[in-house]
């Protein structure tokens, strides 16, 4: 019968194996489109790689001359560290040898006011003393004074005694003669 060909175990059998190899070519298609993605990837990655090296390369080139840029400029600094600090050392010594002409000068200038003080001391007592002795003088002159009006008195009198005494004198001899 017709019908039940269809159900036989041959049939059956041959229907499977249809489907089966259907499966398989479906498969085989996935696979292959697989295999292909596979190779693709494999290409991008070799390129991505390379890529790869030859940055790395370039970074490298780049950051051994920055490294020894950076090596110079510090090497440059440290020079400069140094005569900074020799500068620094130098201008300490001068700022000291400032110091010590400084209290020197101080020092100096002290002894300068303190001997222009005894000076004017001096001259104050020197000052006092001329004074006493300007006082003394003039008590002396005007003692002189004194002195010399009572001699010119003293003079005068003596004149006019001597002249009294000639007259008398003259006058005595005048009696004698008339004796």
């Amino acid at each position: 019968g017709g019908r039940g060909d269809r159900y036989d175990p041959a049939t059956r059998i041959k229907v499977a194996l249809d489907m089966l190899g259907k499966g398989m070519r479906t498969y085989e298609a996935v696979f292959g489109c697989l295999t292909g993605e596979v190779e693709t990837m494999v290409t991008h990655n070799a390129d991505l790689q390379q890529r790869n090296d030859t940055q790395r390369q370039v970074f490298d080139a780049v950051l051994k001359e920055r490294v020894q840029q950076f090596d110079a400029e510090r090497e440059e600094l440290l020079l400069e560290i140094s005569a900074l600090k020799k500068g620094n050392a130098a201008n300490e010594a001068s700022l000291q040898s400032v110091r010590m002409l400084k209290e020197h000068v101080t020092a100096k200038e002290a002894e300068l006011t303190n001997a222009i003080l005894a000076a004017n001391l001096r001259e104050e007592s020197d000052l006092a003393a001329r004074r006493s002795q300007d006082q003394l003088f003039a008590q002396f002159s005007s003692r002189n004074k004194m002195l010399e009006e009572e001699l010119e008195d003293a003079q005068k009198e003596y004149r006019g005694t001597s002249l009294r005494a000639d007259e008398l004198q003259q006058t005595c001899q005048r009696y004698a003669q008339r004796l």
